[in-house]
């Protein structure tokens, strides 16, 4: 959900692993000086969410881009050189748009705001939570995982413990996005007040982490003794 690693590359968390800073806002990406003149990643990546929104990731193509960028198939494909890079960078530029909330106030509530941000977001493209769930080795969101990890680290977990509850976190919001409890037309949750459940889980969740956060701080005293 999206930074230093807690963990090493080999074993990192889902929202934990990569080191380097990233752009999460689309610039000139691979093949952005080949494409046509005044073809930008911005561009294509806000045409691509536009699709998105209305058909859902399985109506994405690069010859329906290409068409209403204006530009041939070619043009777009020396620019962006594959449908998965395409997403990557539109999952990347979702990330991106993740509000940090204020610093002060509680941890699990500067969490919670971060996530219920991720999770609106997302929800507004159709098939993204899934792509963004399945491809998290590439979806690293090294910013808000920054951010993440500095509310949880100032709270007192140890680098351990921030990536587990990181990586519940992540599964827990893409997955419910995945699984479509963000789609108001979905029947099978016909009735339900989606938000006021997915915040229940998400304080569920975070009352868990409490939990082994207190464990962790007690078992450092009784080591410190």
């Amino acid at each position: 959900m999206t930074g230093p690693s807690t963990r090493s590359r080999r074993k990192a968390s889902p929202v934990t692993r990569g080191a380097q800073p990233a752009a999460l806002v689309a610039g000139n990406g691979p093949g952005g000086a080949a494409g046509a003149p005044g073809l930008s990643d911005r561009e294509i990546v806000r045409v691509a969410k536009r699709i998105i929104t209305e058909v859902g990731v399985e109506g994405l193509t690069m010859r329906r881009l290409s068409a209403e960028l204006g530009v041939s198939l070619g043009a777009t494909y020396n620019h962006v050189s594959t449908r998965h890079e395409l997403l990557v960078m539109v999952g990347h530029d979702l990330y991106a748009e993740v509000m940090v909330p204020p610093i002060r106030g509680p941890w699990q509530a500067r969490v919670k705001s971060l996530m219920v941000n991720l999770s609106s977001i997302v929800a507004r493209y159709p098939g993204m939570a899934g792509f963004m769930m399945v491809n998290v080795d590439e979806l690293v969101p090294t910013e808000l995982n920054a951010t993440t990890c500095g509310i949880l680290r100032d709270a007192g977990f140890s680098e351990r413990g921030i990536s587990t509850v990181l990586s519940a976190l992540f599964f827990y919001v893409t997955g419910m996005l995945a699984g479509g409890f963000g789609d108001a037309s979905a029947n099978a949750y016909a009735g339900w007040d989606r938000q006021a459940q997915f915040e229940e889980g998400l304080d569920l969740l975070l009352l868990g982490a409490q939990v082994r956060l207190d464990r962790e701080v007690r078992r450092r005293s009784q080591r410190s003794r």
